[in-house]
């Protein structure tokens, strides 16, 4: 009989160098500028087709960017940062957060095992967990999300997921109206925002007797944003000692 000697090697770090498609587009006034001395080499979370877009969907806002992926695949952090989420959270099934410089933080959901913990110190393209399809999925993918100041934008301004490049290397803020140019032949295309709050996100532990409706009285938002930006719907049941987040 044959032996075989199985060989397991954890990659801490599974990024591909990110093409950039243009490196001379003119930055508009206030954007945010993704430098590498505060965000790190940037990386596509993951590398694959993408199968849903940022945007409306239905009645509802999909507030991230679905990638297809196989479960077990590598996911990545997008930029330096923080770890502040890293626990199943409500139809996001296993999701890692990760908060950025400049009120920026990048979502990572669906995960079927998550290799970080909170508050952990993480880097452009160090592996935080393994996809899946976990939560409110109907097949493995990422939903990935970047939000400025809890507010959503359209990754795929930034990031070109099936190419393994990035469109531009600032962002700029969803309260502002100005546009980005995405590539020297391309017409501006504003960065969209999907809600109206202009405050960074807080957490709210559900406590017995909480309902969405005096979660949202207490912190003066609607019913609405708070079931955009935790994925879940006005008839989802709260648990007690679940973290939501609050815009």
């Amino acid at each position: 009989m044959k032996s075989f000697t199985i060989l397991f090697l954890f990659i801490a770090f599974a990024c591909t160098p990110i093409i950039a498609q243009n490196d001379t587009v003119s930055i508009p006034q206030g954007a945010i500028q993704l430098t590498p001395e505060l965000y790190g080499e940037m990386c596509i979370p993951f590398q694959g087709k993408v199968i849903s877009k940022f945007g409306p969907r239905g009645s509802r806002m999909h507030t991230g960017t679905d990638i297809k992926l196989a479960k077990g695949d590598t996911v990545v952090s997008a930029f330096d940062g923080t770890v502040n989420i890293a626990a199943p959270h409500y139809g996001y099934g296993l999701l890692v957060t990760v908060e950025h410089a400049q009120g920026i933080t990048t979502y990572y959901s669906h995960l079927s095992k998550i290799l970080v913990k909170k508050g952990q110190t993480i880097k452009a393209g160090e592996v935080l967990g393994l996809g899946g399809s976990t939560g409110r999925a109907t097949t493995t993918h990422l939903h990935f999300e970047v939000r400025v100041n809890g507010k959503p934008i359209n990754a795929q301004q930034i990031f070109d997921f099936e190419n393994n490049s990035f469109l531009a290397r600032h962002i700029v803020s969803p309260s502002q109206k100005n546009s980005i140019k995405t590539s020297a032949t391309e017409p501006e295309t504003q960065i969209a925002s999907a809600q109206s709050t202009s405050s960074e996100t807080k957490s709210h532990k559900v406590q017995k007797g909480d309902t969405l409706y005096s979660i949202a009285k207490r912190y003066g938002v609607t019913i609405s944003h708070i079931c955009e930006l935790n994925n879940i719907t006005v008839r989802s049941i709260l648990s007690i000692g679940q973290t939501l987040l609050v815009p």
